[in-house]
């Protein structure tokens, strides 16, 4: 009987470990003055980017790692919803590459900002766990010569890695 039961919990423990995408930490922005972000408390799940049902209400992301040493990691968050007014952020994407470097954009509201200075690291990245952190400071370009700055620390779980061997 004490065999069973360590057993279904074992087997309950290993499979209800994968919660699909989820992210932790924080996207904090000044635009001009005006804050901004993203902040995950505790470990959030995403939904795919492509969703729409009930669109209003779930954080939406993608993670996607490119297998290799010089393979670029990919990640991008969405608010719910529609864009917000003004300089709220909506979309935080970053493509960090050994060979190229880092690119950031936000979407603050309707408007697209880019990296015109932007440092930022790998913290750690395990393409066999489906993991990565990353950390970045950023300055972001927008139209009219807006700008804004962006500090970043965001640690993602269930990330897809393509080119994986199984």
């Amino acid at each position: 009987m004490r065999l069973a039961l360590f057993a279904s919990l074992l087997f309950a423990f290993a499979c209800g470990g994968d919660d699909g995408l989820t992210v932790s930490g924080q996207v904090a922005i000044d635009a001009d003055g005006t804050p901004t972000g993203f902040d995950f408390v505790e470990r959030t799940k995403l939904v795919d980017l492509t969703y729409e049902e009930d669109s209003g209400t779930v954080m939406a992301g993608a993670c996607v790692i490119d297998a290799g040493i010089d393979g670029p990691v990919n990640l991008t968050l969405q608010a719910p919803g529609a864009a917000p007014e003004g300089v709220g952020l909506y979309r935080f994407e970053l493509v960090q590459s050994p060979v190229t470097g880092m690119w950031v954009t936000a979407q603050l509201g309707s408007d697209e900002y880019s990296n015109s200075t932007c440092s930022g690291r790998i913290l750690y990245r395990d393409d066999d766990d489906r993991t990565v952190g990353v950390e970045v400071d950023c300055e972001l370009s927008g139209p009219d010569g807006a700008t804004a700055m962006v500090v970043s620390d965001l640690h993602f779980n269930g990330c897809t890695v393509e080119g994986l061997e199984d």
